[in-house]
């Protein structure tokens, strides 16, 4: 399975539509192109994660990716399979989380079942 293929999902010709709706979720599951209720995009570390102690420099670390890297990543999945409008499509949704992962943290806390006191801010 490529990368494209889980970026993108398994339909053909699906694969910005699939990011579209799967944009603000916490996680995204390369086996399925089931809806996003459908339970089937849960993160497999939502019950294990017992802290958010980190979260605050790994969402720093993700901020910082600029813009350029981004849209050359997915540029460089041409070759194997993406075209260029899927490509941009990927781009805008990878920045779109890169600036708003906090507030989809924040949007699904309860997911994250094993954490009882949050330090993290919105």
């Amino acid at each position: 399975m490529t990368t494209a293929t889980r970026l993108f999902g398994y339909a053909p010709g699906q694969g910005e539509a699939r990011l579209t709706a799967l944009r603000d979720r916490l996680g995204i599951s390369w086996t399925t192109n089931g809806p996003v209720d459908s339970g089937q995009h849960r993160h497999c570390l939502l019950d294990t994660v017992g802290t958010d102690g980190n979260f605050h420099r790994w969402l720093e670390r993700i901020q910082s990716t600029p813009d350029f890297f981004i849209d050359e990543v997915c540029r460089d999945a041409m070759p194997y399979g993406a075209t260029l409008q899927e490509a941009q499509a990927a781009a805008g949704f990878l920045k779109h989380r890169r600036d708003n992962l906090r507030n989809i943290i924040d949007a699904h806390r309860a997911e994250f079942t094993a954490i009882i006191t949050w330090s993290l801010l919105p």
